[in-house]
């Protein structure tokens, strides 16, 4: 049962069924990141912004 994904499985699904949790989870980051940096420019600092936008690629 262990190997069923990778052995006999369609790949269409199986690929769907790895690929979506993978994808869901971008989706959450990305979503964190925009309220974040939302968050962070209602202080209205534009460093504060311009850092948050420089170091969400390299936290992702």
């Amino acid at each position: 049962m262990e190997n069923y994904l990778f052995e006999k499985m369609d790949v269409p699904k199986a690929y769907m069924k790895l690929a979506l949790p993978v994808v869901l989870s971008m989706i959450v980051s990305l979503v964190y990141n925009m309220v974040d940096t939302y968050f962070i420019a209602l202080t209205g600092v534009q460093e504060l912004v311009a850092g948050v936008s420089l170091v969400a690629p390299m936290f992702t």
